[in-house]
């Protein structure tokens, strides 16, 4: 059986919605489990409306722990022997459950990765896919072909794995055999650090290609403003925490944590200044701090932006050479054209 979790704190407006939809699949046969992270609002009342509704639904409420406390609450609470995840705003195809089903039956993999549709609140609709060519890989493979470009191939956010949890089902035993070494204080980067973790253990996978099932809904929460700084020390700790998970799992590839490292930086870096409403010259004061960092540095040492796109090596030169006049508003300027969210 499959089991769904799905966290959720303060998703009173949402919640309903996204469950309604969960239970809209072709098979029955499956679970939703729900993890109240200590909500405020109306969201432990709805989410125990639906579950005297429907027997499939296994509602948990616990006192606010994070993101990931909360989906790891879900694991151990789930009857599945394979979880899924859908955050408590989003929805899955009415066939999902079906086709991973179909999946499990035929070649039984520790994890089985997906793309996503991503609806921006413009009106765009973008497919999101992982590169990993579609097809079954077994220990051999995955060492071979997955691990030695895992996290990068050079280029910005080119990870073969893409890293949200809701683009994945995992065998519940390979899940439960990596939470102990997962960090509940992180806070940013947490689905990207239990993939790269769950990789480095797993026996098989499956990737099913230009498969998207999972429908991202980009909402208007992350409006200019609302940009907490705090970020770039979240990354530094999420890294101390992939170097740990890399040491644990004697990972062979350290440059492949300077390259994601210095991608996921620049890309905090461009939706600083595209939703601060700091203005120019508490920006650059930021942005230079984390110019300045030494960590930041020692990922500039390791790593290459040649094989990136014009537009990202452009943005990429002009922090690395301190030139952040042009950078503020040539990034300002090509974000309000591109008029999608960051």
């Amino acid at each position: 059986m499959i089991s769904i979790v799905v966290p959720c704190y303060n998703s009173g407006h949402t919640i309903a919605t996204t469950i309604k939809s969960l239970l809209a699949q072709t098979r029955r046969d499956f679970q939703v489990v729900i993890v109240d992270d200590g909500s405020t609002d109306n969201t432990s009342t709805i989410c125990d409306q639906l579950s005297e509704e429907d027997s499939r639904i296994k509602v948990i409420h616990q006192s606010n722990k994070g993101l990931m406390g909360a989906w790891k609450r879900g694991v151990v609470e789930a009857d599945g022997d394979y979880i899924a995840f859908s955050d408590a705003d989003d929805y899955l195809d009415e066939s999902f459950i079906e086709r991973i089903e179909t999946i499990i039956s035929e070649f039984s993999p520790d994890l089985i990765i997906y793309g996503m549709v991503i609806h921006y609140s413009n009106g765009d609709i973008v497919n999101y896919c992982n590169k990993v060519p579609e097809g079954y890989y077994d220990r051999g493979a995955i060492k071979d072909t997955i691990l030695p470009q895992l996290l990068s191939n050079g280029s910005m956010q080119s990870e073969l794995i893409a890293k949200s949890r809701c683009m994945k089902v995992f065998r519940r035993y390979s899940l439960m055999s990596v939470m102990p070494d997962l960090n509940d204080r992180i806070s940013l980067g947490e689905d990207g650090l239990t993939m790269f973790a769950t990789v480095q253990i797993i026996r098989s996978m499956f990737c099913m290609g230009k498969y998207y099932p999972y429908h991202y809904v980009r909402r208007n929460t992350s409006m200019i403003g609302q940009f907490d700084t705090r970020v770039f020390d979240k990354i530094d700790s999420l890294y101390c925490e992939m170097n740990r998970i890399a040491k644990t799992y004697s990972y062979d590839y350290p440059e492949q944590l300077l390259y994601d490292r210095l991608s996921v930086t620049l890309l905090f870096v461009k939706k600083y200044i595209c939703k601060s409403l700091d203005g120019y010259y508490k920006t650059k004061k930021q942005i230079d701090r984390v110019r300045q960092s030494l960590d930041f540095n020692s990922a500039i040492g390791g790593c290459s932006i040649k094989k990136y796109s014009f537009g990202s090596k452009v943005f990429a030169r002009m922090f690395i050479m301190k030139m952040y006049f042009p950078l503020y508003w040539f990034t300002r300027f090509y974000e309000k054209i591109r008029g999608r969210d960051v």
